[in-house]
């Protein structure tokens, strides 16, 4: 419930992004589901 939230409000948000990928990076850091080294 809570990371379908988060990825609506990227997607309201994510209009400035210049590629899909970049989009998907981000939601995958906001929900945790990737770890940044």
């Amino acid at each position: 419930e809570a990371k379908n939230t988060h990825i609506k409000t990227m997607k309201r948000v994510s209009y400035g992004f210049k590629s899909f990928e970049n989009m998907r990076i981000r939601i995958f850091l906001i929900n945790q589901l990737i770890n940044v080294r």
